[in-house]
């Protein structure tokens, strides 16, 4: 019985260990830029564009701080009746996005999962494709082509149980036929 308990308490000695190691792993430098790049290899295979950020940090305990995060379309619509226009090819901005998410939820094949997000200083540039198989840039950015009724559901990019935004803006032009 006694060698039984000193084996457990070695074991969850151990387990112990494990974590902490793990926790101050990830305030390493090299980690955060191993785990950065695979979230954002991830995030950009899903979609048609660009993304890029000034820095990102991992904070301790699972929360995400990203500076300067622009998402660019990488095909933007321009209309061939005023060629001088330039295409709008910033699809999102934000100064600085916080959020939490959990280490399973990068090793997942339905996409990043997030906690809590929080944008401040954001903007969203909405642009509707009147001569496309899609219905705007969005759905483009994404391929979810337009559809007669409801659209098929497809696998999550990612999802967010708490969306917080200050400071947001949005634009939208809608092109006509």
């Amino acid at each position: 019985m006694r060698k039984g308990l000193y084996i457990c308490a070695r074991l969850v000695g151990l387990l112990i260990t494990l974590i902490l190691a793990a926790v101050l792993a990830v305030q390493h430098p090299r980690v955060q830029t191993e785990l950065v790049r695979l979230a954002v290899d991830k995030i950009e295979s899903a979609f048609d564009g660009h993304l890029s950020y000034s820095a990102i940090k991992v904070l301790p305990f699972n929360a995400v701080l990203v500076k300067d995060a622009l998402v660019m379309d990488g095909h933007p619509y321009s209309e061939e009746m005023h060629p001088d226009w330039e295409p709008a090819d910033t699809f999102f901005y934000a100064r600085t996005i916080t959020a939490t998410l959990t280490l399973k939820g990068l090793a997942s094949k339905n996409g990043l999962h997030f906690h809590r997000v929080n944008i401040t200083n954001g903007m969203m540039h909405m642009v509707v494709e009147p001569d496309s198989i899609y219905s705007c840039n969005l759905t483009r950015i994404f391929d979810i082509p337009r559809k007669d009724g409801r659209p098929e559901p497809g696998g999550n990019v990612f999802d967010i149980a708490k969306l917080k935004m200050t400071g947001f803006r949005y634009r939208m032009n809608h092109y006509m036929m």
